[in-house]
């Protein structure tokens, strides 16, 4: 794929690319890219800032992957065979109106999204959960139907999710609600170990847990339905939250680096601090000026959104086209408009009234408690998996050969100490677990390419060792207090 246009769609899916001298070479996965590559390159080379800045993130922050030379097409840009040209990012804004105005324009413009998006497709899927964001897609969904603005044969809901969590419970009772078929799965330990390898294979860009259920809905939806929708940036668009974070609380991203780095170097990781702040530094010289909390709420779209969610979500796409609502320009123009001051919760309970009372009486997977009220919580557990049990309990060995075996980790000491610690004293740390995935994915992808990838030993020294050993132990210590109070 040599050239390729897009749109101001937040979540378009970037390619991947090299540049061979006088051609822009495109690929839509990173395994044909590393097939080209190799014929241009004897000898591929470790990007140490980009797994870094995964430990550090749990994704890669700019256009970078593993491997100098290969990138990622620019966010929001047109390219082609010789050049790539960065698109215009729309400003924020103060405008005031009241919660209900906003309501009824949030719809009209979600309305309008999804029938772009569906056009004139019969079978529909839509990744379904027990929170806000698929809950508000589903529901424009059904009312365009009701309404005869689309005609479909089936809708397929897909979740994934333990059968007592909130999240499996509710999306059920919205598919039962609006008579769709419902498809249920649960990650178990074979399914994360393929997830592993899943990340292995595509890159390293993130622990392979955050796939999720991903892989068996891809396959299993190809031929079943035509397009898969899902609502994972409402909550970024919607109500400017990332990570349970509203835009306002965010804070400068170059603050992140360094943590986690005491697991490899951290005075390698050092030396790759001014190439991570460079990367950072590119892309806010594209925002024009604009207030903190703004560029960080880009960044966070640019970024983390981009960088972390995406690239697991293509992996669906590759089946079946998917489309991820509340991106489309419009949408997040108007959205971005509004004073910060009333981008809040407050829009989605006036959404979910105009939309379906049934959709604003259930309860919220993240409380229990019906959206915007107070209460108690009803029984079904907020948490959806159980992948620290599964990692700590059933994979922890398998991850611990995989990467001691590896010569580039078989004498760190930091790592070491992290395996007896984590043996003698489960605490199941979701933290520490998410980066040993991606380490076990990283040294899978050093197995399977020595004899291309240019690698060094780190030099892991006491001081990480002692980091290591604390931090976990106080982490651990901190958990347990959490769950205390």
């Amino acid at each position: 794929m040599n050239s390729g246009k897009k749109n101001q769609n937040l979540a378009d899916f970037d390619k991947f690319y090299f540049d061979s001298g006088n051609t822009l070479h495109y690929f839509n996965s990173f395994q044909d890219t590393l097939l080209e590559f190799n014929l241009n390159s004897s000898q591929w080379e470790l990007d140490l800032t980009s797994v870094f800045s995964v430990l550090a993130n749990n994704y890669i922050v700019g256009d970078n992957t593993i491997i100098k030379g290969i990138k990622r097409t620019p966010w929001l840009s047109e390219y082609n065979q010789t050049s790539i040209t960065n698109l215009s990012i729309p400003s924020h804004g103060s405008l005031i109106m009241d919660h209900e105005e906003i309501a009824e324009r949030f719809i009209l413009l979600l309305k309008d999204e999804l029938l772009h998006a569906i056009e004139k497709k019969k079978k529909i899927g839509i990744l379904l959960s027990g929170g806000m964001d698929s809950r508000i897609v589903a529901g424009a969904l059904y009312e365009l139907i009701k309404n005869g603005d689309i005609e479909v044969e089936a809708v397929h809901a897909f979740t994934w999710g333990e059968e007592n969590s909130r999240d499996y419970q509710y999306a059920k009772l919205i598919a039962k609600e609006f008579k769709w078929s419902f498809n249920h799965y649960r990650t178990q330990s074979k399914d994360l170990w393929e997830n592993i390898l899943i990340s292995s294979r595509r890159g390293c860009e993130y622990s392979g847990i955050h796939l999720h259920a991903m892989p068996q809905i891809g396959k299993d939806a190809l031929g079943l339905v035509e397009i898969m929708l899902a609502g994972s940036y409402g909550d970024s668009v919607g109500r400017a939250e990332f990570q349970g974070l509203h835009a306002l609380k965010l804070r400068d991203m170059t603050h992140n680096w360094g943590r986690y780095a005491y697991l490899l170097s951290s005075a390698e990781s050092r030396k790759h601090f001014g190439s991570y702040q460079n990367l950072i530094a590119n892309y806010r010289e594209r925002f024009g000026k604009r207030e903190n909390w703004q560029v960080y709420e880009i960044e966070a779209q640019c970024h983390y959104m981009r960088r972390m969610l995406n690239p697991c979500m293509e992996i669906i796409s590759e089946n079946v086209p998917l489309y991820q609502a509340f991106t489309d320009l419009k949408f997040y123009s108007f959205v971005w408009s509004l004073d910060i001051s009333i981008r809040n919760d407050s829009i989605y309970s006036h959404v979910l009234k105009r939309l379906n009372p049934i959709l604003s009486e259930l309860p919220w997977a993240r409380t229990g408690i019906p959206y915007g009220k107070s209460g108690n919580p009803d029984g079904f557990q907020k948490k959806h998996h159980r992948y620290s049990e599964i990692l700590n309990l059933e994979l922890l060995d398998q991850i611990k050969d995989s990467i001691l075996r590896n010569e580039i980790f078989s004498n760190n000491r930091s790592l070491k100490v992290l395996f007896n610690a984590m043996k003698k004293n489960q605490s199941y740390n979701f933290d520490f677990l998410e980066k040993l995935t991606y380490l076990t994915s990283l040294s899978l992808f050093f197995e399977n390419n020595r004899d291309r990838l240019n690698v060094s030993l780190f030099d892991n020294s006491f001081v990480d060792y002692y980091l290591t050993y604390c931090n976990y132990f106080l982490k651990t210590q901190l958990r347990a207090i959490s769950k205390r109070l």
